[in-house]
């Protein structure tokens, strides 16, 4: 799974992956100098939580997941009734 960093000496965002016999590494984007280097952290730790996302869709694909339509069925059956979820009751003028 890939790994985001942010190299402040560069100013680069770099990625890195392992391949068994070490890792690699390449530059993702050179960061504009306006950029603050909180930001910069903050984007690669964005960027790691999406690449491991991803690859938990490709590890576990939808067909093994429950189906949208039961998923409904399921919250049908339910007591579940989320205030946002309430048809608005009719105006009394």
């Amino acid at each position: 799974m890939s790994r985001y960093a942010y190299d402040p000496a560069r100013r680069a965002v770099v990625v890195s992956w392992a391949t068994g016999t070490g890792d690699l590494a390449a530059t993702v984007a050179t960061l504009p100098t306006a950029t603050a280097g909180s930001d910069a952290l903050r984007l690669a730790e964005q960027l790691t939580f999406l690449a491991a996302a991803a690859w938990r869709t490709y590890a576990h694909p939808a067909s093994a997941t429950v189906s949208f339509s039961n998923a409904v069925r399921v919250f049908r059956q339910s007591d579940f009734r989320h205030p946002t979820c309430r048809k608005p009751a009719p105006s009394r003028q």
